[in-house]
């Protein structure tokens, strides 16, 4: 049998592991960095419920879960394994999952998981990216009224803040078609527009 017909195992690095098998050919087309050698296991950094999600996202293209915390994850993984097509799903998913259409909002990260998102991907991220906009646009001081979370503890959740009160001296709130919102593309990190206008459709397109 061909290698890219042969089945991959990939695992999940917990006590308890969760294992599932992927043909080698469909693992090394969207993670091509990914060492992935016949016989041998590969291991990933996360959970079993992450795992599963990239599985089902391997086969069908889909993240299927409303959990952001999941999809964040997903997100690392993404990173992880330099999958540009993992990190674009997610990215996409957590714009609909914290968009609140009925309030015409969108929900916002706690301040500590912006020092996490700061750790584990950078500031030049897609995903970090996204944040600042969320905040840029949408932050009330209203917000942080129920939140346990305090920003003073967290050092680099005060740079961030620094940052935006930078930019408001030089930009104004996009308003109701800001692009958190609406225009996922601007954080896929397109290598030039004409790949950005290939890969463009609808953010709320029906499944």
């Amino acid at each position: 049998m061909r290698a890219n017909q042969q089945q991959i195992e990939i695992r999940s690095n917990e006590r308890m592991p969760l294992s599932l098998g992927v043909p080698h050919a469909v693992l090394h087309f969207y993670c091509p960095q990914t060492p992935a050698l016949i016989g041998q296991p590969v291991i990933l950094e996360t959970t079993r419920a992450v795992l599963q999600l990239f599985f089902y996202w391997l086969y069908r293209g889909t993240v299927d879960t409303t959990n952001w915390h999941d999809v964040t994850e997903l997100y690392f993984l993404g990173h992880s394994l330099n999958s540009v097509a993992l990190m674009r799903s997610a990215i996409t998913e957590m714009q609909k999952i914290c968009r609140d259409d009925e309030n015409d909002d969108t929900e916002l990260f706690h301040y500590g998981h912006i020092s996490v998102i700061d750790d584990m991907v950078s500031t030049s991220s897609g995903l970090f990216h996204y944040i600042e906009d969320t905040y840029f646009n949408h932050w009330r001081p209203s917000d942080d009224e129920d939140v346990n979370d305090n920003p003073r503890e967290h050092q680099k959740t005060n740079l961030f803040f620094k940052k935006l009160f930078e930019r408001s001296f030089k930009e104004q709130r996009e308003g109701a078609n800001c692009s958190c919102c609406h225009d996922y593309c601007k954080y896929h990190g397109h290598e030039s527009e004409a790949e950005r206008l290939a890969s463009k459709y609808p953010l709320l397109q029906a499944p």
